[in-house]
């Protein structure tokens, strides 16, 4: 009877699963950064909209140079904010894309070596199967033989 097969790819199996958890970890860490700096963004953009409306009303009105520079700086660190917050955003989606291809990479690696225990245990029941079968042709073929020699030493005794 052939022995089960050890189980020597666990580990490496937990490795790759483990590794395969720490990328995705990764990746969806990425991604809530990522949403987060475009929610950042779209705030500056609105901040931004409203100091250019309010800079309007207050010069629309009596004129006031020093608060409408006011607004207009304020407006301007908004916009370099915003600027900043998209080469951020860009950072972030393309260190997403890097690791989101590593996920994929290790995703790859554990189906490899998940597909190889169960090749190996294929080989290994196959095997099992063809020695229970051999078993079975063998217990056949001696009961098929005290059969007939049981048949003929009966027969032979109640001729005499």
């Amino acid at each position: 009877m052939t022995r089960r097969p050890k189980r020597c790819f666990d580990t490496l199996l937990r490795v790759r699963k483990r590794k395969e958890d720490m990328q995705a970890r990764l990746l969806a860490e990425l991604r809530r950064e990522a949403d987060m700096a475009e929610r950042q963004r779209e705030e500056l953009m609105r901040a931004r909209r409203r100091a250019l409306h309010e800079a309007g009303r207050r010069a629309s009105g009596t004129f006031d140079a020093g608060e409408a520079r006011r607004y207009y700086q304020y407006e301007r660190h908004l916009a370099e904010r915003t600027v900043a917050k998209d080469a951020e955003l860009h950072a972030l989606r393309d260190r997403s894309e890097v690791e989101r291809a590593s996920l994929e990479a290790a995703m790859k690696e554990r189906r490899m070596v998940e597909r190889l225990i169960e090749r190996r245990e294929a080989l290994w029941r196959r095997d099992l199967d063809r020695a229970e079968q051999k078993l079975l042709d063998e217990t056949g073929s001696t009961r098929a033989a005290r059969s007939v020699t049981d048949d003929a030493a009966h027969g032979w005794r109640e001729n005499t």
